[in-house]
């Protein structure tokens, strides 16, 4: 009974510091090939109708920088940054193709979700971003 108390503790450890890594949460339907890392996404899909978001840890007079290069044969893909209250502090919407960088200028320490939405997206997409 005690390995088994001990094996709980530290698969709770285990996915606590997963978590504070970096979190990602998933929803909706997808049919589509990733390499996912710490700070990127890179993607082949045929099907992204639904959203992925990901928790980045910025500390107040950080820049939070996100880098994306999409290309899609169908549907919508809306990229956002939240800042840690939860409120959009900056969006994009592609419909066709798209490269660019964003930097955002934290002025609140905590949490911020960088959001991939997919509306019957299909295409490439790489999402890379970095707190410095």
């Amino acid at each position: 009974m005690r390995n088994v108390k001990v094996f709980a503790v530290a698969m709770v450890c285990v996915l606590l510091g997963a978590c504070l890594a970096g979190c990602k949460i998933k929803a909706g339907a997808f049919s589509e090939a990733c390499v996912e890392l710490t700070k990127s996404i890179s993607c082949e899909s045929a099907l992204f109708d639904g959203s992925k978001k990901y928790t980045v840890r910025a500390k107040s007079g950080q820049t939070l920088t996100l880098e994306y290069d999409v290309t899609l044969d169908k549907g919508t893909m809306d990229l956002q940054i939240k800042n840690a209250d939860g409120d959009v502090v900056w969006e994009t919407s592609i419909d066709d193709a798209a490269t660019d960088t964003a930097d955002l200028s934290i002025e609140k320490s905590g949490n911020y979700q960088i959001v991939l939405k997919g509306d019957d997206m299909g295409g490439e997409y790489d999402v890379s971003w970095d707190v410095n």
